[in-house]
């Protein structure tokens, strides 16, 4: 192995039920390998973040990012 072609990653597991999830919503019937599930992933994030000059995420959790800072749906109330 090329140690300058690879690096070694940790994942939550909650991830990587997510990333088995999504290869085969990919690529429905065929096996991908992790490897290729992010960086198919991270290349379509490349290319929307690139168009739109705004970084919007959503995690596992269902929590809302915009730019890296959490977005709070709740509302303020004066007291």
């Amino acid at each position: 192995m090329n140690p300058n072609k690879y690096k070694s990653v940790a994942i939550k597991i909650g991830t990587w039920n997510v990333a088995t999830d999504l290869g085969q919503k990919i690529v429905p019937n065929t096996t991908l390998s992790r490897s290729k599930i992010v960086e198919i992933a991270v290349a379509n994030l490349a290319k929307s973040v690139s168009a739109s000059n705004q970084l919007k995420l959503i995690d596992f959790r269902g929590r809302e990012f915009v730019n890296g800072h959490q977005v709070s749906h709740k509302k303020l109330i004066k007291q």
